[in-house]
């Protein structure tokens, strides 16, 4: 059983890091949040591979926020042209 779950967990790894795009620092993170969400949702459930499951996809999800919000907020302070040197 834990070889089925360690499979499952790589599998779905591989396949949300090609779903990320070619980022990086996207791809990085959410392997990341991933590992950290199974991480505690197997400790927290005792090993119940449901819950590892879902804890991983939350733990992508919040990466994913967390990115889209650090973006939307980049794009923000760009188009009020904080951070935009102009001489002259």
């Amino acid at each position: 059983m834990k070889n089925a779950t360690l499979l499952l967990s790589v599998l779905t790894s591989v396949m949300l890091a090609n779903c990320a795009g070619v980022s990086p620092r996207r791809i990085i993170g959410d392997t990341v949040g991933q590992a950290g969400g199974a991480f505690i949702g197997n400790k927290l459930s005792n090993g119940n591979p449901l819950i590892t499951t879902a804890a991983a996809g939350g733990g992508v999800l919040l990466s994913e926020l967390l990115q889209a919000q650090s973006n939307a907020s980049s794009r923000k302070s760009y188009d009020a042209g904080y951070g935009v040197r102009t001489w002259g």
